[in-house]
């Protein structure tokens, strides 16, 4: 076998394995319950499916729906949040960009405000971004 044919036969199944190694949707799909660090909306419910997103908090007072991007890097996993409802109208049509992990049954999401293009450095900058703590419902 020459080298492109070898390419071309490995290199979708490489790229396939480094997807699912780097938290593809379909393990961030479902829903998620948790809180928000720091703040007086303490308890939130994440919804995923596919590419959409749905986030409120527990009384239903605060919510953002969108669309949802994550990158395949695998070092710093990036999810950017396109915001397409919320009560705050500033914030449709933005975007937050945001970092996040996934260990287990629990996700951490780290975002900017929506707007602001700054994506956080690390999930322990919670100062003046929307920091979550979330677990996987049944």
């Amino acid at each position: 076998m020459n080298i492109k044919k070898a390419i071309q036969f490995f290199l979708p199944g490489m790229l396939l394995m480094l997807a699912i190694a780097c938290n593809t949707p379909a393990v961030l799909e479902g829903t998620w319950s948790g809180y928000e660090i720091g703040s007086s909306y303490r308890d939130w419910t994440l919804t995923i499916k596919h590419n959409h997103f749905v986030l409120v908090c527990e009384n239903g007072s605060m919510w953002f729906k969108g669309s949802l991007r994550l990158n395949t890097n695998c070092n710093r996993k990036k999810m950017d949040l396109l915001i397409s409802d919320s009560p705050i109208q500033v914030y449709n049509g933005k975007t937050s960009f945001g970092i996040y992990e996934i260990e287990d049954d629990s996700l951490i999401l780290v975002t900017a405000e929506p707007g602001n293009r700054h994506r956080p450095f690390s999930l322990e900058d919670t100062e003046g971004v929307l920091a979550f703590v979330f677990e996987k419902g049944n």
